[in-house]
């Protein structure tokens, strides 16, 4: 459960970074079209991984997070059944 500070800061994310929103929701839709159960949203800033984390699921899907790169960004793998 989502508590009101995490809901918070998934809203302000949604507000400040649509343009990931419409990618992600893009690249989900699409690779659900073509058959696919899960995809992997590739090189996402740490900062920004956990709140995209938290939006996703919220969603329904299931989020796995790789361990940050030397760059300091992480893979995404997003699935649904």
């Amino acid at each position: 459960m989502i508590n009101a500070t995490e809901l918070r800061d998934v809203v302000a994310f949604v507000k400040d970074q649509p343009i990931i929103c419409a990618e992600v929701a893009r690249q989900i839709a699409t690779d659900a079209l073509n058959g696919y159960t899960s995809c992997v949203i590739n090189t996402i800033s740490v900062p920004l991984s956990v709140p995209l984390q938290r939006y996703l699921e919220l969603h329904g899907y299931a989020v796995k997070m790789t361990d940050g790169d030397e760059n300091y960004c992480v893979d995404l793998i997003v699935s649904w059944e």
